[in-house]
């Protein structure tokens, strides 16, 4: 599928090719002489299927994500005519509330995981049955009387409050 997978089952490989890559991209962006809408359509039509490729099946950490996407995210702001100082709430925030809604990639890795998930099990195929398997066990273990998706906030999770788990992210 285009993703380098090693043996060891960690993403090491597709890692540091996608970093590079993304900095190869973001040096030939900062070389041009492209104004704000040739690089938002760099930023649409290259940049962003790039590099979400191969979120849905990758497992990055918090940090690596953010290091992939610094480079272009610093070049791509330059382009726009804003500096690195720039709030990163305006420039991952939504458009109606006055936001650049660049894609975040620890964010849309997680909506990709979430995206696949949910696909599979309304597909209802091997990999949708498992998953359907696995969340009634984590309910039955947890002790969840509601599904497992349905629940307010992590604070039935025995877990200690962490700005990197996954899980803890896409309920807040």
């Amino acid at each position: 599928l285009g993703v380098r997978l090693s043996l060891s089952g960690s993403f090491a490989d597709e890692f540091t090719f996608r970093k590079q890559q993304v900095q190869d991209f973001a040096n030939k962006l900062k070389a041009t002489a492209f104004d704000t809408r040739d690089a938002w359509m760099i930023y649409q039509a290259r940049y962003k299927p790039k590099v979400k490729y191969c979120l849905p099946i990758t497992t990055f950490t918090y940090d690596q994500c953010c290091a992939i996407e610094r480079p272009f995210i610093t070049a791509f702001l330059n382009k726009l005519g804003l500096n690195r100082h720039t709030k990163r709430a305006v420039i991952w925030g939504p458009l109606e509330l006055g936001g650049l809604e660049i894609m975040h990639i620890p964010v849309q890795q997680i909506a990709e995981h979430c995206q696949l998930m949910i696909a599979n099990i309304r597909k209802e195929n091997e990999t949708g049955n498992s998953l359907v398997k696995a969340m009634g066990a984590y309910q039955l273990i947890l002790g969840c009387e509601r599904s497992f998706w349905e629940q307010e906030d992590l604070t039935w999770y025995p877990t200690y409050k962490s700005t990197h788990l996954s899980l803890q992210y896409v309920w807040e």
